[in-house]
């Protein structure tokens, strides 16, 4: 019924057997136009439809696809291609009726709030066709329940997944793609994993600039020079090695071989993981200002007996290891057991103090580390309303991170920061 951007013609084409269609990329790409115009003309189409528009929170469906449909009404109205009157619109609970046929669009969050409290997807159990945006704010829980809900045998089944590229641990990743290398290093290319459920169309702006003006282009681009992670995520598209507002980047692997031939002493750097956190216990070797780094224990329910046997079977003896100050009895029990555990010097501000530090720093850590790389993925500033980055670091995935840091706001050797080999 209505014209669409070519890039997002595979749509009509999709066979019966596609379930979910991604429509992702960089910023400007039209995806949730395309979406909105989309469900406008299934809801006014004589074919069964029963359509929802979702994001991780119902209110902020408002101000996104809910305007979105809106505009795109009042779009065809003008151009003659529709009459309002033929639309029963609630604008309280964001639902349109189309009286000539009965088929509808609702609005439905996963949460109700940004408090946490999860919607019942039982309520959409006769859903054709979900437009989740923002769906890499989503959590595979929350989608795998939305998705077990979809079984309704009326019509064809379509998940709309509308989103801007996620970290490279994301769900949505793991499950549908297969990440490659780009031309920029630490970012990837998300490749489409073939699945004939699947449709995946990736745009940029540059798919649709006859819908943009020149300034909107030249802001996108002036972020390479002022913001080049957002530019490369939320303007190309690509795909970060972790999480937006990341706090550390352009830390480089090396093998166990090459660490062990390294002829620097190590010391070791401990944080206690109680109250549900993981214990977090690894070795550093410095020179100068290049730190390498070894993962050697990450759980949960480590207690000090447990921790003790394990420090033995690493023989790590009387060397310097640095820990969480928070937990003296702990410490008083290690130093009973014969190790030399040194309390982290903790100030005020020694968070942010350490972290500056260590962002000084050139780090390298071992590619068998598999916690402490994750961990240096997704350990991020927290970000505001809008996605900014504040200067409060997240009290999340920072274990092994607060460990290193120990390491760097408390010298080992007791002296300054100086070399030791």
């Amino acid at each position: 019924m209505f014209a669409c951007n070519p890039v997002f013609e595979p749509v009509f084409h999709a066979s019966d057997a596609v379930r979910y269609i991604h429509l992702w990329g960089g910023r400007g790409r039209g995806g949730s136009f395309f979406a909105t115009e989309y469900a406008l003309s299934c809801l006014m189409d004589e074919v069964y439809f029963r359509g929802y528009l979702m994001r991780a929170v119902h209110k902020d469906i408002r101000e996104s696809l809910w305007r979105d449909l809106m505009d795109r009404i009042d779009e065809k109205e003008e151009q003659g291609l529709l009459d309002r009157k033929d639309f029963k619109i609630n604008t309280n609970d964001m639902s349109v009726v189309y009286l000539p046929t009965g088929n509808t669009i609702r609005s439905r969050g996963f949460k109700k709030s940004s408090k946490g409290q999860t919607a019942k997807m039982k309520s959409i159990a006769g859903a054709t066709h979900v437009f989740v945006e923002e769906a890499e704010e989503i959590e595979e829980a929350d989608f795998n329940q939305l998705d077990d809900s979809l079984r309704t045998v009326k019509g064809e089944l379509r998940v709309f997944l509308i989103f801007n590229p996620p970290k490279k641990n994301h769900w949505i990743l793991k499950r549908w793609y297969i990440l490659e290398e780009s031309r920029v290093p630490g970012y990837y290319i998300g490749r489409a994993k073939k699945q004939d459920n699947f449709l995946s169309i990736f745009s940029t702006y540059h798919n649709n600039r006859a819908n943009l003006n020149q300034q909107t282009i030249d802001n996108f681009e002036a972020y390479k020079d002022r913001d080049e992670e957002h530019y490369y995520t939320v303007v190309r598209g690509l795909i970060s090695e972790g999480a937006k507002g990341r706090i550390y980047k352009k830390w480089k692997a090396i093998t166990n071989t090459d660490f062990n031939a390294l002829p620097y002493t190590p010391y070791y750097v401990l944080d206690f993981g109680y109250g549900g956190d993981p214990l977090a216990f690894g070795m550093v070797k410095r020179h100068n200002k290049r730190r390498y780094a070894k993962q050697l224990i990450y759980g949960t329910e480590i207690g000090d007996d447990e921790l003790v046997r394990r420090l033995r079977a690493l023989k790590v003896g009387g060397r310097p290891i640095v820990a969480d100050s928070a937990e003296p009895k702990s410490i008083a029990k290690l130093r009973q057991e014969g190790f030399n555990v040194i309390a982290a010097r903790k100030t005020p501000d020694s968070v942010r103090t350490g972290i500056r530090t260590m962002q000084n720093l050139e780090w390298y850590y071992t590619d068998d580390s598999s916690d402490l790389i994750f961990e240096y993925q997704e350990y991020k500033w927290v970000l505001d309303e809008n996605k900014n980055m504040t200067s409060e670091p997240e009290d999340k995935n920072n274990h092994m991170m607060d460990a290193l840091r120990y390491g760097e706001i408390t010298d080992p050797w007791g002296g300054g920061d100086i070399e030791h080999n």
